[in-house]
């Protein structure tokens, strides 16, 4: 038995009903639970397994959108981390990793289309120091002033491609009648990875909730349910 996490590369023989474990790859970086993984072929060959490693936090893949405050029933949102790990099995015996990509949030979906890996992810922004206002003025103040302080790249999810950081989006999509008072606490980012050519696309964010993706070749369907409190009716919303 092997007690450091990692994925068995095993050889089948179908004629015979047979199995052996050829290789091992190991991580390095910690004990991620594994959420979802793929393979990718050249010339009808697998050259590698990706895999797609994700840590929670305390923020979940369910209720988008609710505000964090310091009560007992919301807490501050400690995001957490998706990994991605190409891993090269051509040679079977010695597997080798080709490229990681990390990025903060929680994993609430993966899909593979072609040679390109589409992930779904929530952050939740949060700044240290934050209170929760309780229509206190005096936190609300405060508040204020560390929100005005801070740059672009404390609120958003940032990107890691083998060692190099950067923010995951330079922008965030809202609703067209949105108004300057409203708003979502969750950035749900659309990331899409080109593991041919092992490069990250893009990543497009939505400022809004998400409980359940559907895809197919050319389009991604986002749907959540809201609670109508001007009718009284629970609604379908679909981006």
């Amino acid at each position: 038995p092997v007690a450091t996490p990692g994925i068995s590369i095993v050889e089948t023989d179908p004629a015979n009903a047979d199995a052996e474990i050829v290789g091992f790859f190991q991580y390095t970086d910690g004990a991620l639970p594994l959420k979802d993984f793929y393979l990718l072929s050249a010339q009808d060959q697998t050259t590698h397994v990706v895999s797609i490693r994700a840590l929670t936090g305390s923020v979940t893949n369910a209720f988008q959108g609710a505000a964090p405050n310091s009560s007992s029933f919301f807490s501050i949102p400690r995001n957490g981390k998706v990994s991605v790990d190409l891993i090269n099995v051509e040679s079977a015996s010695k597997p080798f990793q080709d490229m990681q990509i990390t990025l903060d949030g929680t994993l609430i979906e993966s899909r593979k289309i072609g040679d390109v890996l589409y992930l779904i992810s929530r952050f939740d922004p949060w700044l240290e120091g934050l209170k929760a206002e309780s229509n206190d003025t005096t936190v609300r103040e405060s508040n204020e002033k560390i929100l005005s302080n801070a740059d672009y790249e404390d609120l958003v999810p940032q990107l890691t491609v083998n060692g190099s950081t950067k923010p995951l989006h330079n922008g965030c999509l809202l609703q067209n009648d949105i108004k300057s008072t409203q708003g979502i606490t969750s950035l749900v980012n659309v990331t899409a990875i080109d593991l041919a050519s092992q490069k990250v696309l893009s990543s497009q964010c939505i400022n809004g909730n998400v409980e359940v993706i559907s895809m197919s070749e050319k389009s991604l369907y986002a749907t959540t349910t809201l609670y109508d409190f001007v009718n009284g009716q629970t609604r379908t919303i679909i981006h």
